[in-house]
């Protein structure tokens, strides 16, 4: 189920996705139902989705709604040849479930108690609550091994008992169509639109008391995907092609929102081509173009475009060990005279490790330019550091511990950010569809500027039940 606020990766979901992972490891074809319980576990719904599964198909575009401290919603570094960093380690509880049954209707109904020792994400003006989260959902997945769709709507809320004033609601609905033409082309379309809440203390907000104590901020948005790939799962090469296009416009709070409404529209591509039995070499490119509704209160225009571009190589070196490092630059430039184009080193390396039937390990690390909510900054360049391990104990217990670091330098401000999050997670199968987790989660903050640090602990019990 969605956590209150989940710290993410900059780069944990993709819009390239990229290499279409179809079956498992040793290329049997893909279980349509299992598939579809990807998708939504990777919007929210499952297990935490800091390890990675490389097991099951999934669609290119979720879009993280889930607006963090930790995170950017819009551009991230996308592209991970095969890693869609769902853990879907729990997938025969489904199947178990519903057999071969292709047209399920899946009503996912989540609720969990938490504490939160800092709701506002401020230690200027620190307010701790117990509240409740609420997550329930519905997934419909239908189609064949050649056409197969997904749709689903979800409602997530929190409810503070001591902020009354810092409760958040989010409705979202998502739908996906992956389209296998022949064993070469491949074809996926996606689709999102979201109503919801920025929880009070996040985003642009940050650090101003007279913006954290307002109502939280309300936005509308919506977003599509368009990735192709030409090319077989043993073929010597690969072309990756993908469109993307995300809308954000906030409906209140309009002194600190209205210069944040943004479309952005990205398109990019990826050739790969083998060089050796286990290695294959990438070049990639991609073009964000950022188009702000409305001027910055000193009248200047943030529009322009993000160029990144890579070079590197995937590696498999076993069905359970996967790796993908690449190295490029990056540009930001602006239409704007008054900001100067910002530029430099761009880089990302993954690696996902199974040592045995009962491990798994994530390993991430990333460098971009990203766009931010913090001040008068206009970019901010960000590393990423995220290291995750998972281990099955019984065949109903399993736990899972995550680490995660954010140094990111603020453009325009002279603001520096430096962030860890550490995560512990148990959870436990009381029976085919009922599971239970406990979390805890720890965030500290430091920065050259008071008032954006804080820590930060949550502690949370996760009831979920699939029907």
């Amino acid at each position: 189920m969605a956590k209150a606020d989940e710290p993410a990766s900059a780069a944990k979901r993709g819009s390239l996705g990229a290499e279409i992972v179809r079956g498992d490891a040793k290329g049997a074809p893909a279980n349509p139902l299992t598939m579809a319980l990807t998708v939504a576990l990777a919007l929210g719904y499952g297990a935490p989705a800091w390890s990675a599964g490389l097991s099951a198909f999934t669609p290119m575009g979720l879009f993280n709604y889930d607006a963090s401290v930790l995170d950017n919603p819009y551009l991230r570094t996308n592209n991970f040849y095969g890693y869609d960093k769902v853990d879907v380690g729990d997938d025969d509880r489904w199947t178990d479930l519903f057999g071969d049954f292709t047209l399920p209707i899946l009503a996912n109904i989540g609720v969990a108690g938490f504490y939160d020792d800092n709701v506002l994400f401020n230690n200027l003006n620190r307010r701790g609550s117990f509240g409740t989260a609420l997550t329930p959902s519905l997934t419909m997945p239908f189609g064949s091994d050649k056409v197969f769709t997904t749709l689903n709507y979800s409602l997530r809320a929190n409810v503070y008992e001591n902020v009354g004033y810092a409760n958040t609601v989010g409705n979202y609905l998502n739908g996906s169509t992956s389209i296998e033409f022949d064993h070469r082309n491949h074809l996926v379309l996606s689709a999102r639109w979201a109503s919801a809440q920025d929880p009070l203390g996040t985003m642009f907000s940050q650090g101003s008391l007279a913006n954290i104590l307002q109502q939280p901020n309300h936005w509308n948005g919506y977003g599509f995907d368009a990735a192709y790939r030409y090319g077989g799962d043993g073929a010597k090469g690969n072309l990756l092609m993908n469109f993307s296009m995300d809308n954000r416009e906030y409906t209140n709070n309009p002194t600190i929102t209205y210069q944040r409404n943004l479309n952005n529209y990205n398109i990019g591509g990826a050739f790969l081509w083998r060089v050796l039995p286990k290695t294959q070499v990438l070049f990639e490119a991609q073009d964000s173009i950022l188009d702000y509704h409305n001027l910055q209160t000193n009248g200047t225009s943030l529009n322009g475009s993000l160029y990144r571009v890579y070079t590197g190589a995937t590696w498999v070196a076993t069905a359970k060990t996967r790796a993908v490092a690449k190295v490029g630059y990056q540009i930001r430039t602006f239409e704007d005279p008054v900001y100067a184009t910002r530029s430099g080193p761009a880089f990302q390396g993954m690696l996902s490790w199974s040592p045995s039937s009962f491990d798994s390990v994530w390993a991430e690390v990333s460098n971009a330019i990203n766009e931010t909510y913090i001040g008068n900054s206009i970019a901010a360049s960000s590393q990423n550091y995220t290291l995750n391990w998972r281990h099955n104990w019984l065949e109903r217990f399993s736990t899972s511990l995550g680490g995660f670091y954010l140094a990111q330098q603020f453009v325009e401000s002279n603001l520096e950010n430096n962030s860890i999050t550490g995560r512990f997670t148990a959870m436990y199968t009381f029976r085919q569809g009922v599971w239970a987790d406990l979390q805890y989660t720890f965030t500290d903050r430091t920065s050259n500027q008071n008032q954006y640090d804080f820590t930060r602990n949550l502690v949370m019990l996760n009831f979920r039940m699939l029907f």
